[in-house]
């Protein structure tokens, strides 16, 4: 009867083991299931970096003589950009006080800004002398059909450069 008792306890003990596994195995499953996190990036702080400043426009005002039959022949004078041309009028200023007037022209043209236009870069003004004064002219007519005056055949260009620092040898 030990042997009974031996095999049946044996028994029961395998099964208990057996059955405990087997039991794991159905609760847990054959997949071990986690829980789903959901990743969320998170924002960066954004660095605040100061505006760069605007570069400046480039342009190029000639000085023509008064033009003749919405022609310019000659281009008297070449200034590199309108700080230099600004200095010019300083120099030869208008007695009909059309400064600011011409300063606002010749800048929105260099901008490309209300009515005044540039012609690739280039804006064209001359120096009026008459018996009722003289004055600096901006003149949008001489800026349409985009005829670029200083590339012309035909234009003389008698100009010096000014504003332009020239290395010395």
């Amino acid at each position: 009867m030990s042997y009974l008792l031996k095999a049946v306890t044996l028994g029961g003990i395998g099964a208990a083991g057996g059955g405990v596994a087997f039991g794991s195995s159905l609760i847990s499953g054959s997949e071990s299931k986690t829980p789903k996190t959901t990743k969320t990036k998170e924002k960066e702080p954004e660095a605040s970096t100061p505006e760069a400043p605007k570069p400046e426009t480039t342009c190029v005002i000639y000085e023509a003589k008064k033009p003749e039959n919405n022609e310019f022949k000659e281009l008297l004078k070449k200034f590199e950009g309108v700080e230099a041309f600004f200095a010019e009028i300083v120099k030869r200023p208008s007695n009909t006080n059309n400064e600011a007037t011409v300063k606002s022209e010749v800048s929105n043209a260099c901008e490309n800004t209300g009515t005044q236009r540039n012609v690739k870069g280039n804006v064209y003004v001359w120096y009026e002398t008459s018996t009722s004064g003289n004055k600096w002219v901006y003149s949008t007519t001489m800026h349409t059909g985009n005829i670029d005056w200083v590339n012309k055949d035909g234009i003389t260009k008698s100009f010096e450069t000014v504003g332009t620092q020239r290395a010395e040898g």
